[in-house]
């Protein structure tokens, strides 16, 4: 899968999110002109945020809503 080569490093893993992110921000060409998106990103990284599913996604939603909390756009680490 595309996370394969992602590693439990907290550099690589937010690289690779911003990487993402740079990804989804290219403008796509539609009938009507470009249109550009914008997202946001939480990273949770197992097992430093949390041993489990729902500890993980936890961390990740709270780290996901203050990316968005910073003006969105951007990636930020929970846990």
């Amino acid at each position: 899968g595309i996370l394969e080569h992602v590693n439990t490093d907290h550099a690589d893993a937010l690289a690779f999110a911003r990487r993402l992110l740079d990804a989804i921000a290219m403008p796509i060409d539609l009938k009507d002109g470009p249109v550009q998106v914008d997202a946001s990103v939480g990273v949770a990284l197992f097992p430093s945020a949390g041993g489990d599913v729902e500890t993980l996604l936890h961390a990740a939603d709270l780290a996901l809503y203050s990316a968005k909390a910073a003006g969105g756009g951007d990636v930020r680490l929970g846990g």
